[in-house]
C-alpha cells in the first residue's frame, strides 16, 4: 500500500539518509517505551484525550554492502504506522490541532510528541520480554498512543506497527520472535472530571510576618477513595495573570513573582489581599502592600508553593486603613477582580475546572466553586 507522508513537527537539520542503500529487514521489533524491567504486553490508559504510552519501534536492517544499515527517526517517521492489529486499520495520526481523523472514526490516536501526561495507569504483567539491550547500529522511533472520550469508540485496542520501505509493506506480525510481542495491548478507563467534592482547601498561618498571612492549599481529597495517589501537576490561570493590580485608591499590590491577583476586601480597619500563584516549584516571593492614609508600605517575604501537588493562594491582611474604603461602615466589598477561574489536572490529564472568592463567616476567609464563576465576564 502507499503509505502518505504524514505533517510533522520541525525536521531535524541533521543530513537525512535514504533507502537507496537498504537490503533488508532483519528484526522488527515493538514494544512499550517505558516499561523498562516488567514483562508487560499491555497498558491502561484513561480515555481524556491526554493520559499516552509511549511506544518503540525498532529495525535492525542490512545495507547493500553487508554492514549495518540505519536511518534517522525522520526518515522512520514518515515510513512507519501503528495499526490495529486485527483489522490492519491504519491509527489516526494527530499532526496538529484540529487534525481530522481519516483512517479511523473511533477516538484511537496517535503522535510523535509525549505530552504531559505520559503515565500509564497500569501495567498488564505477561510472558514477553523486552528486547533487552540492543546494538548501536539500529534505528528506532518512539510514538505516544492515546485515546479520546468519542461515542463508538472500543475500549481496548490491539496495536501494531507496520514500515513501508522502497515500496514493500514490513509489518511486525512478520518478526514475531517466541519472547516478544508482535502487538501491544492497551486499555481504557473512563476519564475522571474533578467536582467540588473531590477537592480540598487546607490553609495554614505564615508566622512572623508584619503583615497577617496565610497561605491556602487546594489539591485533590486524597481521602475520597477513588482519588487516592491522583495529585495535581498542571494549573492553567484562565484569566490574564499579571504581578501587578491597580487598586482604587494610589498605589498597587505587587509581587516579584507572576501570579493572578485575584480580590481585595476592607473594613476600615484591614484590608485582605488574595494571590493565586503560577503553579510551580516552592518558592519565596517579596509582596509589597501598600497602606493608603498611612505613610508607609508593607514589604515582606512569603514562602509560596510549599505543598506539592496543591495550587497555592495567599491571603494577605494590612493593618492601617482608618477609613472605609468603600464609604459606608461594616461593608466588605471586592474593590477588584472578586474571583480567580482555574482549569486543574492531575498527572494522567484528567481535568476540572474551579473558581475562588472571597468570604467572611468568621471561620474561613476564601471558598471555591466548581466550574466556571457565573460572574466571569465573557
Amino acid at each position: 500500500m502507499s503509505i502518505e507522508k504524514k505533517q510533522a513537527g520541525p525536521i531535524s537539520t541533521a543530513p537525512s539518509d535514504s533507502w537507496d542503500n537498504f537490503k533488508s529487514l532483519d528484526n522488527f521489533y515493538i514494544e512499550f517505551a517505558d516499561a523498562l524491567t516488567a514483562n508487560v504486553p499491555g497498558a491502561t490508559i484513561y480515555r481524556n484525550g491526554n493520559n499516552t504510552v509511549a511506544i518503540t519501534l525498532t529495525f535492525e536492517m542490512t545495507a547493500q554492502d553487508g554492514g549495518p544499515f540505519q536511518v534517522t527517526e525522520d526518515l522512520l517517521l514518515h515510513a512507519c504506522d501503528l495499526v490495529d492489529n486485527i483489522s490492519s486499520q491504519r491509527m489516526n495520526w494527530q499532526a496538529s490541532s484540529g487534525y481530522v481523523a481519516q483512517y479511523d472514526n473511533t477516538g484511537w490516536w496517535y503522535t510523535n510528541t509525549r505530552g504531559d501526561f505520559g503515565s500509564p495507569v497500569a501495567w498488564s504483567a505477561g510472558g514477553v520480554e523486552r528486547i533487552g539491550d540492543v546494538a548501536s547500529n539500529v534505528s528506532q522511533i518512539t510514538f505516544y498512543v492515546y485515546c479520546k472520550d468519542v461515542v463508538g469508540t472500543p475500549f481496548s485496542k490491539s496495536v501494531a506497527a507496520t514500515i513501508e520501505i522502497n515500496g514493500v509493506t514490513y509489518s511486525t506480525a512478520e518478526y514475531a520472535h517466541q519472547n516478544t510481542e508482535h502487538a501491544l495491548q492497551i486499555a481504557t478507563t473512563d476519564k475522571k472530571s474533578y467536582l467540588h467534592g473531590d477537592m480540598v482547601l487546607t490553609n495554614e498561618f505564615v508566622p512572623n510576618m508584619p503583615a497577617m498571612d496565610w497561605n491556602y492549599f487546594f489539591s485533590i481529597n486524597q481521602d475520597v477513595n477513588q482519588n487516592s495517589g491522583l495529585n495535581i501537576i498542571k494549573c492553567i490561570n484562565n484569566d490574564p495573570i499579571s504581578n501587578e493590580i491597580y487598586t482604587p485608591f494610589d498605589g498597587n499590590y505587587h509581587s516579584d513573582l507572576p501570579g493572578l491577583c485575584l480580590f481585595g476586601i476592607g473594613d476600615g480597619d484591614y484590608s485582605m489581599f488574595y494571590n493565586l500563584w503560577k503553579f510551580g516549584d516552592p518558592a519565596t516571593a517579596t509582596v509589597k502592600a501598600p497602606t493608603p492614609n498611612v505613610d508607609k508600605t508593607f514589604t515582606f517575604n512569603t514562602p509560596v508553593n510549599t505543598q506539592a501537588g496543591a495550587v497555592c493562594i495567599t491571603r494577605v491582611e494590612v493593618k492601617g486603613y482608618t477609613e472605609d474604603l468603600s464609604g459606608s461602615s461594616n461593608s466588605y466589598y471586592a474593590f477588584f477582580k472578586s474571583y480567580g477561574n482555574i482549569t486543574i489536572f492531575d498527572q494522567f490529564g484528567n481535568s476540572g475546572q474551579f473558581y475562588f472568592y472571597a468570604i467572611n463567616d468568621g471561620k474561613d476567609f476564601i471558598e471555591f466553586g466548581e466550574g466556571q464563576n457565573p460572574n466571569k465576564p465573557n
